[in-house]
């Protein structure tokens, strides 16, 4: 997780997991595992929690924004929560974040794979 506090009083945290491994899972499998990801990733209950979190920052006062994104590279799948704001009084709780996280693995039928290959 990276987390960037400026000197204007704005932050950006991203948080990232490791999906899985295409060496360990297979190319096949890989495969499937990335286009269920892009598809869930969209679902309207992964972006309903992201909509709560944003109104989360603007009841604190800021204008925030919060994204959740699926990307492959070089043979490893990954999973990535962005949250920018503006105030860093109004950081969200990591466990709200978190909540995103498993939203994304529960609907994409990969909790399993969250308790092997997780960071």
């Amino acid at each position: 997780m990276d987390i960037q506090l400026q000197s204007d009083d704005t932050f950006y945290v991203e948080a990232r997991s490791i999906v899985c491994f295409e060496d360990d899972v297979g190319r096949r499998k890989y495969r499937k595992y990335v286009e269920k990801l892009e598809e869930k990733v969209k679902d309207p209950d992964v972006l309903s929690l992201c909509g709560l979190l944003e109104e989360e920052l603007e009841d604190c006062g800021d204008i925030g924004e919060v994204s959740v994104e699926s990307y492959d590279f070089d043979g490893t799948l990954y999973l990535t929560v962005k949250v920018y704001g503006n105030l860093w009084l109004c950081l969200p709780k990591f466990s709200k974040i978190d909540r995103i996280f498993k939203k994304v693995y529960a609907k994409a039928r990969l909790r399993h794979l969250r308790k092997i290959c997780s960071l």
